[in-house]
């Protein structure tokens, strides 16, 4: 599902462990850019279209000591929350896509915050995030490409990283080629940044004439296209460990009846369910609109009247809390049966 892509940022999280102990501001920076830009080097290879999540769909992520909530908060327009914590940091934001039609195709623009915090140092870090092009959705091969511009901002020391992902060429030599800099509080430049954002990214001090390798992609599997080119953490997001399952809410994209139909293959089954599941959908819709009751996000604080607004994960009796006594609130939706 679209709730596990934003789970995705997990598997480059030792970037931010890294990013704790930095003591120089432009490669800490560095490192917490880095954590999502590698991200985008599944891009180009994974076109399929994942499950929409329902209305109040949730996925966790659970890990050592990683914590993560993710809530589909909105149905119209599509928008999840998320928030997810460990001991050195947290995580907190929205993943909201507006799109942008042209005659080659259209624009998926994310416009959710996305928000960093480093417990140790009490610094927080905000991003801007490059736009994803999809072309030839009509006639050709259809392909992905990011573009635009990708920032990242230290709220407490000024620091700035900003990097320009370079349109496609008419020819492949120069694909993926991303560069930028990294600016102090005062706005000089201290590094140079390079990379192709389907592989690496590195940096170039320009005082020192040193240059370093920020974050390199993990190796693809073995036949990995056979496995919708998911790394080896992508495939295990499916998982349903049994211990795990025990825990979990019940609302949790694991749980859907025509995901688990799909990954066996069986397609008539998971095509049925996925058409029982969102008539239920539209179903409940009609009803709360001619009961005019005003449909709430269980996990967060959120004003579907002003979605400028950024939604809140809800400490007090949160997800975390519910699911360490082991008990979910009698207002959970039942999504699935």
């Amino acid at each position: 599902t679209s709730l596990q892509k934003i789970a995705d940022f997990f598997e480059y999280e030792y970037l931010l462990r890294r990013a704790c102990f930095e003591t120089d501001g432009c490669k800490k920076i560095a490192d917490i850019f880095a954590f999502l830009f590698i991200l985008y080097s599944t891009v180009p290879f994974r076109l399929r279209k994942p499950f929409n999540p329902l209305l109040g769909e949730t996925f966790e992520f659970f890990e050592k000591d990683i914590k993560c909530i993710i809530e589909q908060i909105s149905h119209h327009p599509p928008i999840a929350a998320f928030y997810c914590e460990s001991d050195d940091y947290e995580i907190w934001g929205q993943l909201i896509f507006k799109i942008q039609f042209s005659m080659s195709g259209f624009e998926l623009v994310p416009t959710g915050p996305f928000n960093l915090r480093l417990k140790k140092t009490d610094e927080r870090f905000n991003f801007t995030r490059p736009r994803y092009s999809i072309h030839n959705y009509i006639v050709g091969k259809l392909y992905f490409w990011i573009n635009g511009e990708m920032t990242c901002t230290n709220e407490k020391t000024k620091e700035k990283i900003s990097v320009t992902f370079k349109p496609k060429g008419w020819t492949s030599a120069n694909d993926y080629l991303a560069d930028g800099e990294i600016t102090d509080r005062d706005h000089k430049v201290k590094y140079t940044v390079s990379g192709k954002w389907n592989s690496y990214l590195s940096i170039f001090n320009k005082g020192t004439g040193v240059e370093t390798i920020i974050v390199d992609k993990y190796p693809d599997p073995p036949e990995y296209h056979m496995q919708y080119y998911f790394s080896h953490y992508n495939m295990n997001l499916n998982y349903l460990r049994p211990e795990e399952a025990q825990k979990m809410a019940p609302t949790d994209s694991r749980f859907r009846p025509d995901l688990r139909a799909y990954e066996h293959g069986d397609i008539d089954l998971a095509s049925s369910e996925k058409h029982r599941l969102e008539e239920k959908q539209r179903a409940t819709r009609k009803k709360n609109t001619t009961s005019n009751l005003e449909w709430k996000p269980l996990w967060f604080i959120w004003d579907s009247k002003d979605t400028s607004k950024e939604a809140v994960y809800r400490k007090e009796n949160g997800y975390f809390e519910c699911r360490d006594k082991g008990r979910w609130p009698t207002e959970m939706l039942d999504l699935f049966n």
